[in-house]
């Protein structure tokens, strides 16, 4: 598990406080069991004296405290650590860092929001997540499930680009249940499962209309059932709303926390949106401009449904521009420059 350098809590008891934040998994192995009951587990072995199972003392026998087992909630689904990536331009030689050193969790059901500056590396660290790029190797790792990632894995995870990507020629229905050819069920069963989240999203009348025959939002609704209907534990989403007007994104986004709080997976988002970042996440991970790190990572108190415009929705907003301000500013000044490369220190 990996413990962050600080995380600022938002909305809670401990409101505007940087943390650190510290993984201390059970180890099962040198806990004690009792012989009345083998199945009881119990606290670290440091706590109790490994030699005295069921010892007699004078206030009779020693009584433990039962640990908790961790739940998957405590379990990372996603683990990405020391990614690095960079590209070399072949004309001239130059090397263009992108990332470095970003390592970031996410758990089961949750909502992380990968927020920064334009360039910051954002949606090449979700490509790397899924599989479609990759970095620059160790000691960079990514872990879905406790396993290494090598490629994309339609079972583990799905992808909603900026873009529908709709295939023009099939039908609304036809195009969700596209992804669901490659899997083991009958037509009947991929026109129920399409039909379903077609439902969800309040489209099931324009079930058999064309792609060209859609709004852009009409769209981005087809896109996000086409990545539910495959039923991974892991979305991952590349600005999908970014190329919507503003009502459309917040109608959108309000379905999009209703969807997540009914099917309970783990949403990646990125966004260059601070309201989005705001009204979305559970989780804000903070890229610096580039090459992209974690800048700062808050956590995301606010109840829902989340009022925009509230005094608390605000102050989270300027809470994350203060995070983001200086690394925009960068971001703009070398894209003026013409500064496509960035190099490293040398250590």
């Amino acid at each position: 598990m990996l413990a962050y350098k600080d995380i600022t809590t938002w909305g809670g008891t401990n409101e505007g406080k940087i943390e650190p934040i510290k993984y201390e998994p059970i180890n099962y192995e040198r806990c004690c069991i009792d012989r009345l009951d083998r199945r009881t587990q119990y606290a670290h072995l440091s706590e109790i004296d490994p030699l005295c199972k069921n010892r007699k003392t004078r206030h009779g026998s020693r009584a433990f405290p039962a640990a908790r087992k961790p739940t998957l909630q405590d379990m990372a689904i996603i683990e990405a650590t020391s990614i690095c990536k960079s590209f070399l331009d072949a004309q001239t030689g130059r090397e263009t860092v992108t990332l470095d050193n970003v390592s970031i969790s996410a758990t089961d059901n949750d909502f992380l929001v990968l927020l920064g500056p334009s360039g910051s590396g954002k949606s090449t660290f979700l490509n790397i997540i899924a599989g479609l790029t990759s970095h620059n190797g160790p000691p960079g790792r990514v872990l879905v499930h406790g396993q290494p990632v090598s490629g994309p894995n339609p079972k583990l995870m799905a992808y909603m680009f900026q873009d529908s990507v709709l295939l023009p020629w099939r039908t609304v229905v036809k195009n969700i249940e596209f992804g669901l050819e490659a899997q083991s069920l009958t037509k009947e069963q991929r026109r129920e499962r399409a039909m379903k989240y077609l439902d969800m999203v309040g489209l099931r009348d324009f079930a058999d209309f064309y792609p060209r025959q859609l709004s852009g939002g009409m769209a981005q609704r087809v896109a996000l059932c086409r990545a539910l209907a495959l039923e991974t534990d892991i979305i991952l989403m590349d600005e999908p709303f970014g190329a919507l007007d503003e009502q459309s994104r917040i109608v959108l986004g309000d379905e999009l926390v209703q969807i997540w709080r009914k099917v309970r997976r783990t949403f990646v988002f990125v966004t260059h949106s601070l309201t989005e970042a705001v009204y979305l996440g559970e989780r804000i991970a903070v890229f610096t401009a580039r090459p992209g790190r974690i800048k700062a990572e808050i956590k995301n108190d606010l109840p829902r449904p989340r009022a925009v415009g509230s005094s608390e929705f605000n102050r989270m907003v300027d809470a994350l521009w203060g995070h983001l301000k200086e690394e925009s500013i960068t971001a703009l000044n070398r894209e003026k420059a013409g500064e496509n490369h960035v190099a490293l220190p040398k250590e």
